[in-house]
């Protein structure tokens, strides 16, 4: 059966099988990444817009 957690060794019985593993494990990261990364752009952003900004006003 392909992608089945555990396939069978004629020796040693059921096996887990470890790169059905990797997605699972992996997937559940994503979410909280993607906040993480959100957060920080949003950071730089706020962070960069004053600064660029306040030469612009400058000028005038």
């Amino acid at each position: 059966m392909s992608g089945s957690l555990y396939s069978y060794d004629p020796f040693k019985g059921e096996v887990v099988t470890r790169k059905n593993l990797i997605l699972p494990m992996v997937t559940p990261g994503f979410r909280p990444l993607a906040i993480i990364v959100q957060l920080t752009r949003n950071a730089m952003l706020d962070v960069l817009g004053g600064i660029i900004s306040v030469p612009l006003k400058q000028r005038d």
